[in-house]
Formats: structure tokens, C-alpha cells, sequence
């Protein structure tokens, strides 16, 4: 099992589990639990870190069983980095709020995903910037948990892929270079 962590949080929780169970699987004999109580705040968010530039062509798929005792919004997602910028997107791709029986795909184009999120994430947060300037590079895949105190988060996730085919660092530099050269320019007139 992947290091799978809490990487931000608006107020306290319990983590009641966090690692590979024998309750559930999709695929083999286990998959990844987490169990959490939330104490406060609206937002938890655990996930594993998988920097990967979503250009070319690239995936990710997973399977997520929202389990019996859960009461939270739960959902499967990433954070994004834009560079050269240090701006952050983050959400879920589908999310539930109920127990279920059966186990959910999850999919999601990243370089697509990638291309909205960094053009409503720049346009929004910069003033000079425009998506087109930057790049898009996944940050992390991530379980999203929202409620408040009091409720309970209870999912399974198994079964997470991503594939494709991506620029390698030096092509991927040049490429970010070329995309941020016309914002610098513009700054200069």
C-alpha cells in the first residue's frame, strides 16, 4: 500500500484506519480502508503523492465503495499544481454521501481536467496569467472528505491507474518555458 496521508484539513479528525484491509476488494484480496471521525472544520483530505505532467495523453481510474457507517461527503479526486506558477487545484471527480453496495468507477482525462482547472485557477488568482501561460502537472490522487463534527467518513478504494504517455522533464521544461515566455513579455511592456 502506497504512503497514503492527510495533507489538509480544516479542523480536527481521528483517523479510526488507515491502511490495506481483507473487508473489501475490487481486484485481489484487499484494498485500501479509511475510516475517519470528523471532531471539526468541513474539509479532510488524505492522498498520495504521484507528480505527473498532464500533457500528452493521461488517465487516472479508480474504484471507491463508500462503506457501511459513513455519514460525510467522500470522494475520489486530485490536487494539481500549475507551474512555473505555485498555484493549487484540488476537488473531487465524483463523490457520494451514502453507503453503497457496490463499488464505483471513477475516471477522469487528467490532461483535460488538467487544461480547466489551471485556466480557472490562474485567470482567477493572477492578474497577468492566463491558463495558456502555464502548465498542469498532477500533484496527488486524493480522498476527499467533507462534513462536520460529529459525522464519519467510511470508504474503500482499490484498483487506481494512471497511464499514458507524458513529456519527459527536459521536454516538459522547454514546453513551460515557451508558455510563460509571452506573459513575461507582456509584463515588460
Amino acid at each position: 500500500v502506497p504512503q497514503v496521508g492527510l495533507w489538509a484539513k480544516s479542523g480536527p479528525s481521528t483517523v479510526n484506519f488507515l491502511d490495506a484491509t481483507e473487508e473489501q476488494a475490487f481486484e485481489g484480496k484487499r484494498s485500501l480502508k479509511l475510516d475517519v471521525s470528523i471532531e471539526g472544520g468541513t474539509y479532510h483530505y488524505f492522498g498520495v503523492q504521484v507528480p505527473v505532467p498532464c500533457e500528452g495523453k493521461l488517465r487516472l481510474s479508480a474504484r471507491m465503495k463508500v462503506g457501511e457507517g459513513n455519514t460525510a461527503r467522500v470522494g475520489f479526486g486530485t490536487n494539481m499544481q500549475y507551474p512555473p506558477s505555485h498555484h493549487t487545484g484540488c476537488g473531487p471527480i465524483e463523490s457520494w454521501d451514502r453507503p453503497s453496495d457496490e463499488w464505483h468507477l471513477v475516471e477522469a482525462d487528467l490532461v483535460a481536467l488538467g487544461a480547466s482547472g489551471k485556466a480557472g485557477v490562474i485567470e482567477r488568482v493572477t492578474a497577468n496569467l492566463k491558463g495558456g501561460n502555464v502548465g498542469a502537472q498532477l500533484d496527488r490522487w486524493s480522498i476527499f472528505v467533507n462534513g462536520s463534527a460529529g459525522q464519519r467518513a467510511v470508504v474503500y478504494v482499490d484498483d487506481i491507474r494512471i497511464e499514458g504517455e507524458v513529456p519527459g522533464k527536459e521536454e516538459m521544461a522547454k514546453l513551460l518555458a515557451a508558455r510563460y515566455q509571452p506573459a513575461l513579455d507582456a509584463l515588460q511592456e
